[in-house]
């Protein structure tokens, strides 16, 4: 168990390969294959390689590997041929209404039926007869939401990181948050993990605000609500039940140690902000214990 030797650059790409077409047609992401190679070579380091990031060592070294989208706040690498063409594609995800709602250079929007709430996708422009309609957050609200994420991670960036935000903030391209992202990736990959859970707070939020001042009814809005949050892509699940059964081969302790698991989610909670530690969900009857146990000497 996790006793091999340095790896090479070539056995590197070979496993790489190897877990990728593993994973099949919904690819794998970065930050479980990145776990991955650590349990195999638990000294592996992308910097060892003359890389950064794991991304600048397949993007540089592996033109057969592709990023093919995001699946949450993580890149999914995929082989052409054997993983899905993108998972940014909304012709692929008809039912994918919040990805209509988060693309701002989307071709389509939504429309909300009065009377029930149901939702649908639509083409941007149609005129559908009686429905609210909902057309992609705009640029702008974006740009308000990296700069709110900017401003209250100030403190953790450096002069120079900051500067280099910034700067991309105030880009007039349309697609500015491609050089966003990516810079926060090479930042931190927890930076960029914080980063993502934090816009899709505030797009939840601005979803919510935009159909309450729709004139629906209360139940219609919370219906179509709870219908374009629901249909958010979650990371694949065989992708991930794969990674935990090839982590339990290569070391079952991971597993097993409840106060190793304690630890790595404290260690998590210490890089969060206010805003998202109040945003955790808890298990309410835990909470309830929590708050009536007596404080320990």
């Amino acid at each position: 168990m996790n006793g091999q030797s340095e790896p090479d650059a070539k056995q590197i790409e070979d496993e790489i390969r190897a877990l990728v077409r593993e994973a099949g047609p919904s690819g794998m992401t970065g930050s479980p294959l990145g776990l991955l190679l650590r349990n195999k070579w638990p000294t592996f380091s992308p910097t060892k390689l003359g890389a950064t990031t794991l991304r600048e060592f397949i993007g540089t070294e592996m033109k057969d590997i592709r990023e093919f989208g995001r699946a949450g706040g993580d890149l999914v690498y995929g082989i052409e041929g054997v993983s899905a063409p993108s998972l940014d594609d909304d012709a692929e995800r008809p039912d994918d209404l919040w990805r209509v709602w988060i693309s701002p250079l989307s071709t389509f929007a939504l429309a909300v039926e009065p009377n029930d709430g149901s939702v649908r996708r639509i083409v941007l422009g149609q005129s559908v007869s009686g429905a609210f309609q909902i057309g992609p957050a705009p640029v702008e609200k974006h740009r308000a939401i990296a700069k709110a994420f900017l401003d209250a991670r100030a403190e953790a960036l450096t002069t120079e990181s900051r500067a280099s935000l910034e700067g991309i903030l105030g880009d007039p391209d349309p697609r500015w948050w491609e050089r966003w992202n990516k810079t926060l990736d090479n930042i931190s990959v927890q930076l960029s993990r914080n980063w993502f859970m934090f816009r899709e707070a505030a797009l939840s939020t601005a979803l919510q605000e935009t159909l309450q001042t729709s004139g629906l009814s209360v139940e219609a809005t919370a219906k179509a609500f709870r219908a374009i949050v629901a249909s958010r892509r979650r990371p694949p699940g065989a992708a991930r039940r794969m990674v935990e059964q090839r982590i339990f081969e290569h070391d079952p302790i991971l597993y097993t140690r409840r106060e190793e698991l304690v630890n790595i989610v404290q260690r998590v909670i210490s890089h969060l902000t206010e805003d998202e530690l109040r945003r955790i969900s808890l298990p309410l009857g835990l909470v309830l214990d929590s708050l009536r146990e007596k404080p320990k000497d």
